[in-house]
């Protein structure tokens, strides 16, 4: 069964707690996915979370590399 549940950026942007502008930002910079019809897939929510742990285990890896 195919889920066809889409979100509109203002509904992604509330649940991530950032602005509609940087939810298409995260989109064209592919972080995060869009449907062909400006909509998002619920898992748009998931590859954030991806996003924020990754950048930040980055930022964990750097600053070791700084002491």
């Amino acid at each position: 069964m195919q889920n066809d549940v889409t979100l509109p950026a203002k509904t992604v942007a509330k649940l991530l707690d950032i602005t509609v502008q940087r939810v298409g930002q995260l989109a064209k910079e592919g972080i995060i996915p869009r449907l062909s019809n400006g909509r998002y897939p619920p898992e748009a929510v998931q590859a954030y979370v991806r996003y924020l742990k990754e950048r930040e285990a980055g930022r964990s890896k750097n600053s070791d590399l700084h002491r």
